[in-house]
């Protein structure tokens, strides 16, 4: 196996990524791990040489686009496939022209074939809501994000005071944001399609939900929740219930497990695999609210 020999990639054509295939450097004498210097460059025959960079073609949001959600994902689409190299991302907000560093192939950063997808950290004030969609998953009424200020609005902890860039979380909260519904309809929900369906694989989800402190300066009752696993319009698993998860002012882990080892009619490994998670607007014509945060789905054998 001459990939093993040469110590190339045997799933990527150029290993090193410097736009020349690894068996037109083994044929110039250059090595094919290792970006080629300019001379030997030259000496390639142009037919496999890419020197044109990569042109953008569309933008997502537009520029000038207005009306846009500050943590929605910024999506570039280009001419042709595309790999990562190294560098830094800067993006600087228009208004108060603070700047956010990203990492070029960190988790903030994804590629598909030829779409190149930023996503920004979500850095709301300390007490902040915005609301409109969830950045990353379909949302069919109105849903967002908040930074609980920990003073007492809706919950009270010392570890939520994060004005500044902080990691303010407690219970079993991730970071400092929370997804939330309030005064929902029946239907209203969020879903993301996150894989396909895999033989004999046990899906486990969690979800943290926030139950708010009984004394909350702004007064709403908890909605109840639902919680489900489905492909396509068929439901895989679920798990709904309109009693708090836990005491008020805490947030506290829920979850449900799914196995494909046996499918339901009308389902078949590769189908799409969607988590879905909605409020059960169990507080009536009152005031309802679902906090939300921290939703994990792990994957195992079954």
């Amino acid at each position: 196996l001459k990939e093993f020999h040469y110590g190339t990639d045997p799933h990527d054509p150029d290993t090193d990524g410097d736009g020349v295939e690894d068996g037109a450097e083994l044929a110039a004498g250059t090595d094919p791990t290792s970006p080629p210097t300019s001379d030997a460059l030259e000496g390639l025959p142009g037919a496999v040489r890419d020197i044109t960079p990569p042109h953008i073609a569309r933008l997502h949001p537009a520029t000038g686009a207005t009306e846009v959600m500050p943590a929605g994902n910024l999506i570039m689409t280009f001419d042709e496939a595309i790999k990562f190299g190294t560098g830094r991302i800067f993006l600087r907000n228009g208004t108060d022209w603070v700047e956010t560093e990203i990492a070029v192939g960190g988790a903030r950063t994804t590629i598909d074939g030829r779409v190149l997808t930023i996503r920004p950290p979500a850095d709301l004030k300390e007490g902040g809501l915005q609301m409109g969609r969830v950045s990353g998953w379909q949302c069919n009424a109105w849903a967002g994000i908040f930074n609980p200020a920990g003073t007492g609005t809706w919950y009270v902890a010392d570890d939520l005071k994060d004005d500044s860039r902080t990691r303010g979380a407690f219970g079993a909260m991730r970071g400092p944001n929370m997804a939330t519904f309030g005064d929902s309809h029946p239907g209203t929900g969020i879903r993301r399609t996150f894989a396909s369906v895999s033989p004999d694989s046990l899906y486990t989800v969690s979800v943290a939900v926030g139950v708010r402190n009984e004394s909350a300066g702004q007064t709403a009752a908890f909605d109840g929740y639902t919680i489900r696993l489905s492909s396509g319009d068929t439901v895989l698993a679920e798990l709904s219930d309109d009693t708090a998860p836990g005491p008020p002012n805490s947030v506290n882990s829920v979850g449900l497990s799914w196995s494909s080892s046996i499918l339901p009619e009308g389902v078949v490994h590769g189908d799409p695999l969607a988590l879905e998670v909605m409020p059960n607007q169990a507080s009536g014509p009152e005031p309802g609210y679902l906090d939300l945060d921290h939703v994990r789905v792990t994957v195992a054998k079954d």
